[in-house]
């Protein structure tokens, strides 16, 4: 009696994932069916926001993920995701990233979406790759594999909160600008010293609430 909640709980879990995997398309059983002048690998939280503005052009989107839950929640919203590692060069291949243009890169594992740009430019050094980092220094690994655009994960929607939260303080329209255009461009300096390898000489451009020994 005291194992048949556990037991219950694998079965479960079991059956949900053998169920999962038999309803998704691997990339590699499917490869010529993926066409698109912009290929999206990962379609969590992210990828599914980024999805949107490509559409809207008109764009034509190939979709690629791991996760077979994702995949099955995304085709009742109306979206063909595939199966597949995007880490391994022969899935890339197999997504025809050699002819696709732009590479969104939205997987939510820092260090695999290092290992996936290092593998887009050593099949196709023309596509232009745009990624998601998940904190700093994941960006920094990225910008060093030359990835052509890094967006960190909480950069900007905590920009556009420390925004309305001066706006609530009773900033003027010129003042929010400033205090913006301050904050944006000092971490924008700070970063460019991280890359040069001077992150003590980048910390003195942060803003701390302890006061300083006049």
């Amino acid at each position: 009696m005291i194992m048949t909640p556990f037991s219950v709980m694998l079965f479960d879990r079991y059956f949900k994932e053998s169920r999962a995997a038999a309803a998704v398309d691997d990339v590699e059983e499917h490869a010529g069916e993926l066409k698109g002048n912009v290929l999206i690998i990962g379609f969590g939280r992210m990828g599914q926001v980024v999805s949107q503005m490509p559409l809207a052009y008109g764009a034509t989107i190939s979709i690629l993920d791991n996760d077979p839950d994702t995949i099955n929640v995304a085709r009742e919203y109306g979206f063909k995701v595939y199966y597949g590692e995007a880490t391994r060069a022969d899935v890339l291949h197999a997504c025809g990233v050699e002819h696709t243009d732009i590479v969104a890169v939205c997987v939510d594992d820092g260090e695999s979406a290092v290992r996936i740009v290092e593998n887009i430019h050593h099949i196709n050094p023309n596509a232009k790759v745009f990624v998601r980092a998940w904190d700093r220094r994941n960006a920094l690994a990225l910008v060093k594999a030359e990835a052509d655009f890094v967006v960190r994960e909480t950069f900007y929607s905590s920009m556009k909160m420390g925004d309305e939260i001066v706006k609530a303080l009773g900033a003027s329209v010129q003042e929010l600008r400033a205090v913006h255009d301050k904050v944006r461009d000092a971490d924008k300096e700070r970063f460019a010293l991280e890359i040069a390898g001077k992150e003590f000489e980048g910390r003195r451009l942060l803003l701390g609430n302890i006061k300083k020994n006049s």
